[in-house]
């Protein structure tokens, strides 16, 4: 049988054919394929009613008036000394919102803001209160829903009494064990002061900030502790952001009604000290510095330096 020869142009087809199924095939296995856009999450993202509960936790009453709660851009901070108040939108208490029932409520954009709540009353009790606050979208006609979180709680402030006791330290003994009603910077040259703090209010708290006490020259502290810890004392210099300057030591955490705590400074004289006077206070809730929040003053007492 003659063998049958394949023609040049024939061969040519079948290579041009079969190139062309290749980069089809290429071309279907690595192109995307057409995702169509995710449905939107929600219906409505403007004008949300984002409702929260207010709650007075010293008293466990539910708060529906005396308080003003307001809605400010992210990032805001309400607290500081020279804020200028531009709040976005200003909540309502409603006892029958068909949706989410007796509640204050906000209109706003979906989205994070920064939420205060205020004390209005006439004799104020209670700090004021800063969140981040979440409005979500509402697939709901009336664009009613909880805001995040859905309950705030405020704190009634608590009150101090501060003592103070002083020690002198005896050369002769080597201990500070001379009872003393002052810093006599003529008999003396060091001394152990314990300053006692006792917070009374049931549920109350005095919540955290700073001990200030003045600085006297050539009268150094050269060693503070508080409830038994070793603290550090800062020099504040600057009284543009807190109006505040001397020594001072941080305590950290609220101080609950009930409770005693117990600043112990070691003072000494390293060279001629003139008669003044230390004050001693307590900077409570540091953080907020805008006037028109901090409706309390700092609770303090007095040390004597005498020649």
């Amino acid at each position: 049988m003659p063998e049958r020869k394949i023609s040049k142009s024939t061969l040519a087809v079948a290579v041009i054919l079969i190139t062309i199924f290749l980069a089809a095939v290429y071309y279907i296995t690595t192109i995307p394929y057409y995702v169509p856009p995710a449905a939107p999450k929600y219906k409505y993202t403007e004008n949300i009613v984002a409702g929260f509960r207010v709650t007075d936790i010293t008293s466990g009453s539910s708060l529906t008036s005396n308080i003003l709660p307001q809605l400010y851009p992210a990032g805001s901070n309400p607290f500081a000394k020279n804020f200028v108040n531009k709040s976005i939108a200003t909540a309502a208490y409603t006892s029958n919102d068909p949706t989410l029932g007796a509640c204050w409520t906000v209109v706003a954009d979906m989205g994070t803001y920064v939420l205060l709540v205020k004390d209005t009353a006439t004799t104020k009790t209670k700090y004021p209160e800063l969140v981040d606050f979440t409005v979500p979208g509402s697939n709901q006609s009336t664009r009613t829903e909880w805001g995040d979180p859905s309950q705030i709680n405020m704190v009634q402030r608590a009150s101090v009494s501060i003592t103070t006791s002083i020690l002198a330290y005896n050369t002769t003994s080597g201990a500070y064990d001379i009872s003393v009603s002052n810093l006599n910077v003529t008999k003396y040259t060091k001394w152990r002061v314990t300053i006692t703090f006792a917070v009374a209010g049931d549920l109350k708290e005095l919540y955290p900030g700073y001990i200030y006490f003045t600085e006297v020259t050539n009268l150094s502290p050269t060693t503070a502790n508080l409830d038994g810890d070793i603290v550090a004392i800062e020099s504040d210099k600057d009284a543009s952001d807190d109006s505040l300057t001397g020594y001072r030591v941080q305590y950290a955490e609220s101080w609950e009604g009930g409770e005693t705590h117990t600043l112990t400074i070691f003072f000494e004289k390293v060279a001629s000290v003139s008669a003044t006077t230390i004050t001693v206070q307590v900077a409570d809730y540091y953080e907020v510095q805008n006037t028109n929040l901090k409706w309390w003053t700092y609770p303090s007492t007095t040390i004597s330096v005498v020649t």
